[in-house]
């Protein structure tokens, strides 16, 4: 038998759980001598005992049995051999007939295990694993009944001996127990005679076997029943027979037995199996005919709905002996209907149960009273109900227990609940749901039920099952009912829905979590069938519901079963099939716990029963038993020693079936590769050395050892659990040492793997550093149990002194515990290997072989050397350095453990065919070459050098040319001078690996390379430079260039392999470190800095950098100079240089040398002796501590560029991107002051010289400009040729590519003037020396305007202005220069005098005339300072002003928009009504981002300083912080001013003007770094959501640019932060306020902007009634709709805020309610005539459209148009005119013209109606001033709203009632609105509840506004007749009533109501799911 796989964690914990201390601390005793004394005590007949006397007569009957069917019953020595395995197809689900496969477990709590084909096909062998049992001695009671059941079912065998042998065994047995029996040898003569001889069958002869010796097994007979029932459906008709007949005469003979209900199970399971029910004679037919069609279903209900009529008449008196009898009669009805033959019985069967119970009970209650107006709506009359919806019938308020019929119905099904055939079990099954839909309490109040519900949840019968698991749902919680849900009218007649939803008590008490896990459990996978559901086990996964975790919950409201019933069902767990056992034994794990006997003492039939079971073969049947024994675990404790250690013997054969000891079993779990057993395997050894602490030290020691083994642990879960239980161990005074290593082991469980291997070595160093202390400990880790298990987990599958093959090794274990701790702890504590198989000499004897001799020194270090040929790279590297570790104890080396490892490197490691291996030979060498020990780093260096060389230039593997070119640094980098004589070679090696194809490879030779050259002497420095020298000028050469073709070492090189080799040979001309070559590196590497290639940039850049601290300072600084503009170079890592630099960070090859320091030894390297003359025996090496600390670090390694790990200079925040600004320049003079210094006067020309040409680099040309200015400014004689360059380079137009070159020389000309004024004449006369000034020179003129505007210069700036002045008014130059002119002139005007400013003027208003939007708004900024000078006079202004009033009521929200740059213009130079008569329509505008723009321009100018002081009181500013719910919708509805509605229904006016189409142009890109996003709401949102770091995306704003500075210059008008924090408050504050205010001082200019309004759109609804034919529409729809629109939301707004000012509000409300009516009336009449107009034209019928004719008009139109058709087809057949079907199509086409006019008419009236629905309802609910019957009249204008045709009418409606509501009960109770509200309320219940039917999609609209009414209605009856009706609604055919969640939210609002007393049943209520 294989040990289990699986559910160790079950097994643990019940092992874990034992009272071990009550077993003598032996647990690999045996038991046998035990078993005899076990005490059964007075148990039921089921858990017999036999009698100590009887015991040996029956022990040897057992052994005659095992003989007999060893020999002559050996073909049916397996009981499967009396079945046959089942045909039946397992697809099939459905129950049916005969179905032998179905199986109901409830039957064992009433007699005994039912089932059929319980044992599958198997093998002979494995079946007789099943049944013998194994390794320990059988219960005799268990064995003796297994054999009994045995031999009965062969009785009938077509075998003579085999019949006769089994009848004799059976007699003797008989004779043990009563000795009478012996008198009947006579008898049993005759018996065995017939035996032999009658061929008709052997019932009979079995009959009078069983009348002699049946009486004798009276204490057993239970149990041989259970076993028999097995047979029942077994196919073999002979053995079902003959167990049958035993069975009955067993039971007939001890009848007194079965006399109990719970016995006669067993006799109603055979009646049910035999299909025997008795015929009803003069009764009711016992099933209903079959059903094929739904008129038949209705007709038989119409049937026996008028009989349970008149049986209900005659039980009306159900007191009398006649209505008793009817009462049966009925029942007995529905009782003999469950039948296992007739599955079409039950179509009805529910329905009937159902009806009968019902109007039963009706009849029989107490007449219910007529009810008060208090007590809800009064009763009605019975009226017919449909007989298919017997949910539907009126029940009365009585008790279930009252009504006894029905309760002794369902009492009488308990047999046929736990019936065998599935047909019968399903029958009972329906009845009883029924019953529950009838009295849900049922359960509750007849808890004996219980068992029967919680069991068939487990039927096998899948329809049972399912309705048994919707049966637990209504299972109640223990809790009792409160007083609240009990009260009820008693006399009231109400549905039985009703009855769930008042007596909510019902659904109170549900449990909720049996609730919850049902529902997760049936949708836990949509994709799986309804049987694959319901038809799985219980274990699947542990993250999904299962059928275990419902029963687990439901079992706990249910009362305890005998533990007789439990007994029972695991007594005939042998006889079951595999699927039903798992089952069965569910169902006892469930119940036992419930059991009174099991929760008072152990149950040791129960257990001696199921142990037995952890002999088979199959696992889920093991972990089965398992689950059971862990239930039953708490129970151990009072169980005996016997008991216990019998329990133990089967839990070994689990554990181990070799019979280990228990503590062996433990250590090989250690080990296990499942970490939740290792987790449970942890805590139980924690438990056990506790248990032994004081009593059996070896064993506490052996497991303490064990655990501190396994610190390795790989699992973090399972090594914080370890960790945690040795901490408490190790918490002793004799253990202190070790506890500071041990802790920092435990803090450190996350850090890296190389971290966690120098914390191990510390615990390790802690062992042997106090050894005496801790003896005994180390003794226990050195013991062969211990010490062997590790060995033999690493290494028994590997060949002793060789390599493993790493495809073969089993590399899995690694991740259950890593082999570095124990190789660490094992090393370090001398550990001696166990002995090579077949040797029989001590361990500790020193082999003679030398490979022997080496595996015995190297010890348990070998367990790492699997590890190094594993492919993971952080499990090879750890195990190659921790090999070095093991080889070293403190500071000393041990000479033979390294001797023997560099043996297995070079004989084996480097000669194996395994990249790994060599991969880890080269690591090793590469460690201890670090380790710097004396002699043997030299001749590791000596001997390998050539191998390290070939490795890497030939081997194919590149991980193997990466361990070589690590070796050869580390050579490189430990012995700079003593590879001096070999650094060519070493060159030349890594040279050719820089042109590897591998990127690996090449990379790490890019990294190496320049270390080569930073090594040379001074001797051959220059050689190495001449190298690099001429590596570069080859590869520069020309592809096809001989000199290339020549030299094999280029030619074949790709573009990118050369530009490889050229960018390190540039790297490593900085590293050579050698003076006298400075110069001539930096000559060779300053033209590549003129490179646009910016790698090359950066590497030139590098290696200057690097060899600046070789030259003399005066060359030094003038290299800076040439240099500085790199500082702004676009490349970041060219910039990164150049700041590292600045900040002396140092280098990462300087960082390289300081890491690894030079050997010792270094000048002195010759050969001496080899490794394997200096590692003897007897040498003795010592390490440096710190040589062993670092010799096992990696490298550091370059880090790639990373924006997040730059350096980051403060003086740069905002140049992470060069722009050319004023803070860059800036930046250059700092620099210059403190990196460049001065320079000698004959160097400035070649510093000039040189910046002239870096300048021919386009990206760099702006920063060489500035760089350039600097140094003019520091050195006078380059002046005039900067001022001649600068300004040659102005004298162009700004283009993309430009722009840097021309900014960077305004700014370079702005710096110079500042150190030399008296060149700004020169500089102006260069600028306006050319006849045509370009746009750089204008843009330059305008910088400087400051210095020309001054007294001496003022005559220039008048010459310039009339040069300027006519590119403005000339459109023969390009509108981006005409501005730049407009910036100048208006800036020089100011300072000229009045004449040239209007001169500027006219010449601007010729620009404003042919500009584009967008250029107007640049130019409107410079109008301002002329303006405040000049004042609006010029005509100029007045046009603009003009304009302002014009896009004032523009229906182009943006053009509204753009206005404000205008109106910002005139703000402080109009008068009061002007800027109050546009603040008006601002403030009022229909567009959210208009109305809040204009708020914060008007604010900041000023313009609301008169209202500061009433704004500041405002309810919007005190009240922002705690608003209530009517504040927060106040709020947004004053911030949107229009219903929520209107944009859901798409419309809002549309922003985009359609009418004008403008090319756009594509301009200078203002933001294209994209910093504006970066820095805004959007981006932050987005990087919080995705978890981005925020590094990446946080940019400081950008410089501004110098184009970008002057037309801020020219435009903006400066405005302190102080005055932007003084008008802060007013942003808080919505429009309407602030334009309520406003109309307070200007109330009259107010009044007339409303009526011009309401004149506006009077005379639109005048123009539509005029219009009567098509011509007047077509002219109607030129009208622009969006524009009336913008009126209509214009007035409504301005209404909002005139509320309150005077008394016209009301009066211009009425007119807008005229204005409503007016508009809904045109769109009805349009609608109705245009429907009508197109029915007459037959627009509707054409051959596509299929239209149902309704009428005869109808008909004959659709003739009269088909006959106009043919004729005109006719027609054209005929004679070829087209004139009747020309006549056709222009009919067609008129009417499609009508169509769209009429359509476009229609959508017109009704926009308009729903926007000033929208204006009116919100007019109404934020006005404070309006009378209370003001309110009332308009809440019932807005109510008959919903009378209209139009969806969005009713829908705008709605939410407009909502919000008067809502808004204006918060500020006070409005009796006349409250009544209006009451009466509309209960006018929408009736008209729901009377016109249902017609309202169509009305009712939608009229259900939501109940909703939303309902919370103001104080009236309890009213609230539930809403929610009564929208409970309907929930299942109503319109989806849209149906889905409404929003009602329900409505619904939600009542509990805030403290009026509403019944919150508890309203919240119950919107979370019932309305399922039984």
């Amino acid at each position: 038998m294989k040990p289990l796989s699986y559910g160790l964690n079950d097994l643990i914990l019940v092992l874990a759980n034992l009272p071990l201390d009550e077993m003598h601390l032996s647990f690999a005793g045996s038991s046998r001598h035990l078993i005899a004394e076990f005490q059964i005590g007075n148990l039921h007949n089921v858990s017999f005992s036999i009698n100590p006397g009887d015991r040996p007569g029956v022990s040897n009957w057992l052994i005659n049995v095992k003989k007999f069917f060893a020999t002559t019953a050996a073909s049916v020595s397996v009981p499967s051999t009396v079945f046959q395995p089942s045909q039946q197809s397992s697809q099939k689900k459905n129950v049916a007939v005969g179905d032998n496969q179905s199986y109901n477990l409830t039957s064992n709590i009433g007699g005994g295990l039912i089932g059929s084909n319980v044992v599958k096909n198997a093998s002979n062998a494995d079946l007789l694993k099943l049944v013998k049992i194994q390794n320990v001695n059988e219960v005799l009671e268990g064995a003796t009944i297994h054999y009994i059941v045995h031999l009965i079912s062969i009785l009938g065998n077509y075998n003579e001996d085999i019949r006769v042998g089994s009848a004799r065994l059976l007699f003797n047995l008989s004779c043990v127990f009563d000795k009478k029996v012996m008198e009947y040898e006579r008898d049993l003569e005759r018996i065995i005679l017939g035996l032999e001889t009658d061929d008709r069958g052997y019932s009979v002869i079995v009959h009078e076997l069983f009348h002699l010796i049946g009486p004798s097994f009276t204490g057993m007979v239970v149990a041989i029943i259970a076993g028999l029932e097995c047979f029942y459906q077994c196919v073999d008709w002979g053995v079902r027979s003959i167990c049958v007949s035993a069975l009955t005469r067993l039971v007939f003979e001890n009848e007194k037995v079965f006399l109990g209900e719970d016995q006669l199970c067993a006799i109603w399971n055979l009646f049910f199996s035999l299909n025997s029910l008795p015929q009803i004679i003069n009764s009711f037919p016992d099933r209903i005919v079959t059903i094929e069609t739904v008129l038949e279903t209705e007709a038989i209900k119409g049937t026996l709905t008028k009989i349970f009529e008149i049986l209900n008449q005659s039980a009306s008196n159900s007191k009398s002996e006649k209505g008793q009898k009817t009462l049966k009669d009925v029942y007995m009805l529905f009782l003999n209907m469950l039948t296992p033959h007739d599955e079409y019985a039950y179509d009805l069967l529910p329905w009937a149960l159902e009806t009968y119970t019902t109007n039963l009970v009706n009849n029989i209650a107490i007449p219910s009273k007529p009810q008060t107006p208090e007590s809800g709506t009064p009763s009605k009359p019975n009226s017919a109900r449909n007989p298919s919806h017997a949910t539907d019938l009126p029940v009365p308020s009585i008790k279930q227990k009252e009504f006894l019929p029905l309760l002794d119905f369902v009492l009488s099904l308990s047999n046929h609940f736990r019936a065998i055939p599935p047909l019968v079990r399903y029958g009972a099954c329906v009845c009883l749901h029924s019953a529950l839909k009838v009295f849900p309490s049922l359960l509750q109040e007849n808890r004996q039920l219980y068992p029967f519900v919680i069991s068939g949840a487990m039927d096998t019968d899948y329809l049972s099952q399912y309705l048994y698991v919707s049966m637990l749902e209504v299972v109640k919680s223990t809790e009792a009912p409160s007083s609240a849900s009990a009260k009820k009218s008693p006399g009231r007649r109400v549905s039985l829905m009703d009855t769930q939803i008042q007596s909510l008590g019902v659904f109170q008490h549900f449990n909720p979590i049996i609730r919850s896990l049902v529902t997760a459990f049936r949708h836990k996978d949509n994709s799986l069938h309804y049987d694959d559901i319901f038809g799985g086990y219980f274990y699947n996964s542990p993250k999904e519901t299962t059928l275990k975790d419902i029963l687990d919950e439901a079992v706990k409201n249910c009362p305890p079963i005998q533990p007789k019933l439990i007994h029972k069902m695991a007594n005939s767990l042998d006889y079951l099939s595999k699927s039903t056992k798992l089952r069965q034994l569910e169902l006892i794990r469930i119940w036992a716990g419930k059991s009174e006997k099991v929760t008072k003492d152990f149950d040791t039939f129960l257990v001696q029963t199921l142990l037995p079971l952890f002999n088979t073969t199959e696992e889920d049947v093991q972990l089965a038993t398992l689950r059971v024994m862990s239930s039953l675990m708490p129970k151990f404790k009072t169980a005996s020693s016997a008991d216990l250690l019998f329990a133990w013997e089967y839990f070994g054969i689990v554990l181990d079936p070799k019979g280990k000891s228990f503590i062996n079993n433990l250590y090989e779990l250690c080990f296990h590769k499942d970490p939740g057993v290792r987790v449970v395997v942890y805590d139980v050894m924690k438990d056990l050395c506790l248990l032994f602490k004081s009593e059996n030290e070896t064993s506490y020691i052996t497991l303490l050892s064990m655990l501190l083994i396994c610190i390795g642990e790989q699992d973090k879960t399972a090594q914080e659990k370890l960790l945690k239980n040795l901490s408490e161990l190790l918490a002793k005074t004799e253990y202190l040492d070790l506890a500071l290593p041990f802790n920092l082991i435990r803090d450190g469980i996350n850090e890296p793997l190389s971290k966690m291997v120098q914390l191990f070595d510390d615990l390790a160093t802690a062992f042997i550093n106090n050894k005496t202390g801790l003896k005994i400990l180390i003794e226990g880790l050195l013991s062969e149990t211990v010490s062997d298990k590790v060995w033999n987990f690493f290494l028994h599958d590997v060949t002793e002194n060789s390599l493993v093959r790493p495809d073969e090794y089993g590399y899995t274990r690694n991740f259950i515990h890593a082999p570095f701790w124990t190789a660490i702890l094992y090393t370090k504590l001398g550990a001696v290997p166990p002995n090579i198989s077949g040797d029989n000499a001590s361990r500790h004897i020193i082999p003679n072989t030398p490979a022997n001799k080496r595996r015995f020194i190297c010890g348990f270090m070998l367990c790492l050397l699997p590890t190094c040929g594993m492919p993971d790279p952080t499990f090879r590297k750890t195990a190659c350095a921790v090999a070095i570790k093991c080889c070293i104890k403190k500071l000393t080396i041990h000479a033979g453990m390294i001797r023997g490892l560099m043996e297995y490197v070079s004989q084996q490691m480097m000669t194996n065919k395994y990249w790994t291996f060599q991969l880890s030979a080269l690591d090793i060498l590469r460690h201890l070459v670090r380790l710097k020990l004396p002699g043997l780093s030299q001749c590791i260096l000596l001997q390998y050098m050539d191998m390290a060389l070939d490795v890497a230039f030939n081997t194919p593997t590149s991980s193997c040319k990466i361990g070589a070119l690590s070796l050869l640094q580390t050579f490189l980098t430990i012995f700079p001078s003593g590879v001096s004589m070999r650094l060519q070679e070493i060159r030349d090696t890594v040279r050719a690996c820089i042109i590897d194809k591998d990127e690996d490879v090449y990379t790490q030779a890019c990294s190496f390379y320049p270390l080569i050259f930073r090594s040379v002497s001074t001797v051959n420095a220059e050689d190495f430079y001449r190298y690099l020298q001429n590596e570069i000028s080859v590869l520069n050469q020309p592809k096809d260039s001989a000199l290339i073709a020549s030299d094999p070492l280029v030619s074949q090189l790709s573009s990118d392999e050369e530009f490889r080799v050229i960018m390190q040979s540039i790297l490593c001309m900085g590293n050579i470190s050698e003076r006298t070559l400075a110069d001539s590196i930096i000559k060779d590497l300053m033209p590549l800095v003129r490179k646009t290639n910016s790698k090359l940039r950066w590497a030139a850049l590098s290696s200057i950098l690097a060899q600046i601290q070789f030259i003399s300072d005066n060359y030094a600084n003038t290299i800076l100079w040439e240099i500085l503009p790199l500082y702004f170079d676009p490349n970041p890592e060219v910039r990164q240089v150049f700041v590292k630099f600045i900040t002396k960070v140092p280098t990462y090859y300087e960082v390289l040398c300081k890491f690894v320091t030079t050997h010792p030894d270094d000048s002195y390297v010759v050969p001496q002796l080899s490794w394997e003359d200096l590692l003897l025996d007897t040498a003795v090496l010592l390490v440096n501590s710190q040589s062993l600390i670092d010799c096992c670090k990696e490298l550091p390694v370059d880090p790639p560029f990373d924006l997040d790990t730059q350096i980051k200079v403060n003086e740069d925040a905002g140049l992470y991107i060069p722009t050319i600004s004023q803070k860059m320049m800036q930046r250059i003079k700092s620099l210059a002051k403190t990196i460049t210094g001065g320079i000698q006067s004959g160097n400035v020309g070649e510093v000039f010289y040189f910046l002239q040409q870096l300048k021919e680099n386009a990206s760099l040309q702006g920063v060489v400009v500035l760089t350039m200015s600097e140094l003019g400014c520091h050195n006078t004689i380059i002046v005039d040729d900067l001022i001649q360059l600068f300004c040659s380079n102005l004298g162009e137009e700004v283009t993309c590519e430009n722009k840097n070159l021309i900014e960077s020389c305004i700014l370079g000309l702005g710096n110079l003037i500042e150190f030399f004024p008296e060149k700004l004449e020169t500089i102006f006369q260069k600028l306006t020396g050319s006849t045509l000034t370009n746009e750089g020179d204008i843009l330059a003129l305008f910088y400087l305007s400051e210095f020309l505007v001054k007294k001496e210069y003022i005559h220039k700036a008048s010459d310039l202005l009339s040069k300027c002045i006519p590119y403005i008014s000339s459109q023969r130059y390009t509108v981006k220069k005409r501005i730049y002119a407009i910036y100048l002139t208006v800036e020089l005007s100011l300072s000229t005098g009045m004449e040239d400013m209007v001169k500027v003027l006219d010449a601007i208003m010729i620009f404003i005339e042919n500009a584009e939007e967008s250029d107007l708004l640049k130019v409107y900024g410079c109008l301002g300072k002329l303006l405040a000078v000049t004042g609006p006079k010029h005509s100029l202004f007045r046009n603009l002003l003009q304009n302002l009033k014009k896009a004032l009521s523009h229906k182009d929200s943006l053009v509204r928009l753009k206005s404000l740059s205008i109106f910002q213009i005139f703000v402080k130079h109009i008068s009061d009504e002007e800027v109050m008569s546009c603040c008006y329509k601002y403030l009022a505008d229909s567009n959210r981002e208009v109305r809040n723009k204009a708020k914060e321009m008007m604010a900041v100018n000023g313009v609301f300083d008169f209202a500061l002081a009433a704004l500041k009181k405002s309810k919007s500013v005190n009240n922002s912080s705690n608003s209530s719910s009517g504040d927060s919708i106040r709020a947004t509805l004053l911030e949107n001013l229009k219903l929520p509605s209107i944009a859901k229904l798409g419309l809002t006016i549309n922003p985009n003007s359609t009418e004008e189409k403008f090319l756009n142009i594509p301009l200078l890109d203002l933001d294209p770094y994209n910093i504006k996003y970066y820095s805004s709401e959007v981006s932050k949102k987005f990087v919080s959501r995705y978890g981005l770091p925020e590094s990446k995306f946080k940019f400081s704003p950008l410089p501004l640019s110098i184009i970008g500075f002057l037309e801020e210059k020219a435009t903006s008008k400066k405005v302190t932060p102080e005055h932007i924090q003084k008008y802060q408050f007013i942003t808080t504050i919505d429009c309407i306020t602030i334009l309520h205010e406003c109309m307070k001082k200007y109330p009259q200019l107010a009044q007339d902007m409303i009526e011009g309004l309401i004149a506006i759109m009077q005379s639109l609804l005048t123009e539509q009634l005029k219009s009567d034919d098509v011509g007047e529409g077509e002219d109607l729809l030129e009208t622009d709709l969006e524009s009336d629109i913008h009126h209509l939301n214009l007035l409504s707004n301005l209404l909002m805020a005139y509320d309150g000012i005077t008394e016209k509000a009301l009066v211009y409300t009425s007119k807008l309610k005229e204005f409503i009516i007016t508009c809904n009336s045109i769109a009805s009449t349009i609608r109705e005539s245009l429907y009508l107009e197109m029915e007459e034209s037959f627009f509707f019928f054409n051959d596509y459209v299929d239209v149902p004719i309704v009428s005869e008009e109808q008909y004959l139109a659709f003739e009269e148009f088909k006959r106009s058709n043919q004729e005109a087809t006719l027609e054209i057949v005929k004679s070829g005119k087209t004139d009747k079907l020309t006549s056709l199509e222009e009919q067609k086409d008129a009417m499609n013209v009508l169509l769209d006019v009429k359509s476009e008419q229609l959508r017109r009236m009704t926009n308009l109606a729903l926007h000033g629905i929208s204006g009116f309802g919100q007019f109404y609910a934020l006005s404070s001033c309006c009378p209370n019957f003001e309110l009332a009249n308009s809440f019932i204008f807005l109510t008959e709203m919903l009378e209209n045709e139009h969806r969005g009418i009713r829908i705008a409606a709605v939410e407009a009632l909502s919000l008067v509501c809502k808004l204006q009960f918060e500020l006070s109770v409005k009796e006349e609105l409250l009544t209006q509200v009451q009466r509309i309320t209960q006018l929408f219940i009736n008209r729901l509840v009377e016109e249902n039917k017609t309202l169509y999609r009305k009712k939608a609209d009229m259900a939501e506004a109940l909703a939303k009414l309902v919370v103001y209605v104080p009236d309890r009856a009213t609230r539930l007749s809403v929610i009564s009706i929208l409970v309907k609604f929930w299942s109503d055919a319109d989806s849209e009533e149906a889905s409404s969640v929003e009602l329900m939210n409505e619904l939600a609002r009542l509990m805030s109501s403290d009026e509403y007393t019944e919150k508890e049943e309203l919240q119950r209520l919107l979370k019932w799911r309305f399922s039984f």
